[in-house]
């Protein structure tokens, strides 16, 4: 009889200690993460994100396939004073260490290709590179917008040619096929997440897995 009671008694505390651990670790759809390293703050920061965004469990082809589709989905252009902004959905992976962090926080770098959309020279399409710092934005689902100063590069001729502005820190633009004009509008043909000090090792979204992923087609207009 005492053997049973304490079985019980034991069970009780099981279910009510895993009840507990799910309600600190996830409550309303939200993983609160106490592990999850930010850059810039040092030590370890608490921090909550949508249960969904956490990839930390996934590894191989279901890691790489959910990463695109998160970076593809919740992708916006958006206005701001000097031209626009290009900004992605964020997601938590897991590092080789076993610490769980935002992707930004790890892949200290971003690539994307843009080519013009519905222009072309000698049957080539100008394109647009840019290479920028990955920052993750107050909002921790998502990046800190990639800033495109379109009133300054309009200013310049439209040639070949690779461009820099001292404000716009870490950023390089480079643009190649060029017509005698400024193309207007831009297709998102390709986004690389990367990591500089370990080549290699990176999330990369080509032109055929951005028709798969995304409904509609990443356009951004120059105002």
């Amino acid at each position: 009889m005492r053997k049973s009671v304490w079985l019980g008694v034991a069970a009780y505390l099981l279910v009510a200690g895993l009840g507990f651990f799910a309600t600190v670790n996830s409550w309303d759809g939200m993983i609160y993460i106490s592990d999850l390293k930010l850059r810039g703050l040092s030590g370890r920061v608490p921090a909550a994100i949508h249960k969904e965004l956490d990839f930390s469990r996934l590894d191989g082809a279901a890691l790489l396939n959910a990463s695109q589709k998160r970076l593809l989905t919740a992708a916006k252009v958006i206005m701001d004073h000097d031209g626009v902004g290009l900004e992605f959905g964020q997601f938590v992976i897991r590092t080789a260490d076993g610490q769980r962090q935002l992707a930004c926080d790890y892949y200290d770098r971003v690539t994307v290709k843009l080519v013009a959309d519905g222009m072309a020279s000698s049957g080539e399409k100008p394109e647009m590179i840019i290479s920028a710092p990955c920052y993750t934005a107050a909002d921790l689902t998502r990046t800190e917008p990639i800033r495109i100063p379109t009133q300054r590069i309009e200013a310049e001729n439209p040639v070949d040619m690779d461009l820099n502005y001292p404000d716009v820190v870490g950023t390089s633009f480079q643009f190649r096929n060029m017509t005698s004009r400024w193309p207007k509008r831009w297709a998102v043909t390709g986004v690389k997440l990367y990591r500089e000090s370990e080549p290699g090792r990176e999330i990369q979204v080509d032109q055929n897995e951005i028709r798969e992923h995304s409904k509609k087609s990443l356009i951004v207009i120059w105002p």
